[in-house]
């Protein structure tokens, strides 16, 4: 077995462990969610909008620093896996930071529910279901957080180890 196919194999096996995961929490979420009050959702809504902003704003100005350095390294690409290994680059930066942008408009979305829907009768009548359903948002946006982060940590890691092995590769040639 190639090391590109086990890069393969271990990429899918991650992602139904992802995916199998996340149906655990959404139905643990739906489960217990009737019993956890509007105003807990709400603090843990906020923070998750504070970890959402800190992720937007850190990756963001990661982005903007590296976006030279991406565009040069497209440009100057000697054949197609190192123009790829740029634009994953790039990707690495963006998705957590798409994930924070989308994770913030829907923490919004819900405190404004949660200041609104009150007034309405209908809603006041099926508060349980509705209290349910969104734990179960709640826990598929933290899910989506935290698994964007493990995502995030272990790309710094491989890039670590691309730029040791090219700091080692240059040692050699710098000691000429």
């Amino acid at each position: 077995m190639t090391l590109s196919m086990m890069e393969t194999t271990v990429k899918k096996l991650v992602k139904v462990v992802t995916y199998c995961v996340l149906v655990a929490v959404v139905f643990f979420a739906w489960i217990v969610g009737d019993r956890v009050s509007a105003s807990s959702q709400l603090d843990m809504f906020g923070v998750l909008i504070t970890i959402s902003s800190i992720i937007f704003a850190v990756m963001g100005a990661w982005l903007s620093l590296m976006k030279v350095e991406i565009m040069s390294g497209v440009d100057r690409a000697s054949n197609n896996e190192e123009g790829d290994m740029y634009v994953d680059r790039a990707r690495s930066l963006i998705s957590p930071m798409s994930a924070s942008a989308i994770i913030l408009a829907l923490s919004l979305v819900f405190v404004f529910f949660y200041y609104t829907l009150g007034h309405f009768d209908f809603f006041k009548q099926h508060y349980l279901l509705i209290r349910r359903c969104s734990f179960v948002v709640l826990s598929a946006l933290v899910f989506w957080q935290f698994s964007s982060l493990i995502k995030l940590l272990f790309e710094g890691v491989d890039f670590l180890v691309s730029l040791s092995r090219k700091n080692n590769d240059l040692k050699g040639d710098r000691n000429r």
